[in-house]
């Protein structure tokens, strides 16, 4: 029989949120010094390019879902502007914690 499993609370939301923004962040500006640091005509520029794309891609996926789980989750608590901020906290947030 396997274990339960349970969901994961507002506080993990919030604190995963605050992780995986940084994250993109992150990644993000990698992304662009590695891209303006390479030659274009380089053919491995090229595929570290799309590489990172794909990661960027698959992170923001990632983020997508576990907000649609936590509003699916928290109905209620998640009620206005403030449960937007969990997964796409603004500069402001991201800096301050």
């Amino acid at each position: 029989m396997s274990a339960r499993k349970t969901k994961m609370t507002l506080d993990e939301h919030r604190e995963m949120g605050l992780y995986l923004a940084r994250a993109n962040d992150e990644l993000v500006g990698r992304s662009v010094t590695i891209s303006n640091s390479k030659s274009k005509s380089d053919p491995r520029a090229g595929r570290v390019d799309r590489s990172l794309k794909r990661a960027i891609d698959g992170l923001r996926q990632a983020r997508s879902e576990l907000e649609n789980m936590m509003f699916a989750d928290y109905p209620e608590e998640t009620r206005g502007q403030d449960a937007l901020q969990v997964y796409y906290p603004t500069q402001v947030i991201r800096q301050a914690s």
